[in-house]
């Protein structure tokens, strides 16, 4: 298992997903890309998956250039 789902697991979706208010926070940034009809059909529990992957890219970059740590358990290639 990856350190990326040990750790989105150890908290749990619904509990990221409850502290986030993306249509709130994410809304004016998507609003440059997406028209109001296509903001109001937005899957959000799927918005808030791509801030997950996107986060834990950059937590692996900043373990790997701060830390040292080269961990492929990390992102697996299975």
């Amino acid at each position: 298992m990856s350190l990326i789902r040990d750790a989105v697991e150890g908290m749990g979706l619904d509990f990221i997903e409850s502290q986030l208010d993306l249509e709130e926070c994410c809304q004016e940034d998507l609003a440059e890309d997406y028209d109001d009809e296509e903001l109001a059909d937005l899957d959000w529990h799927a918005v808030m998956l791509h801030i997950v992957a996107i986060n834990g890219k950059r937590a692996e970059k900043e373990l790997l250039e701060d830390y040292g740590v080269d961990d492929a358990s990390v992102f697996p290639e299975d």
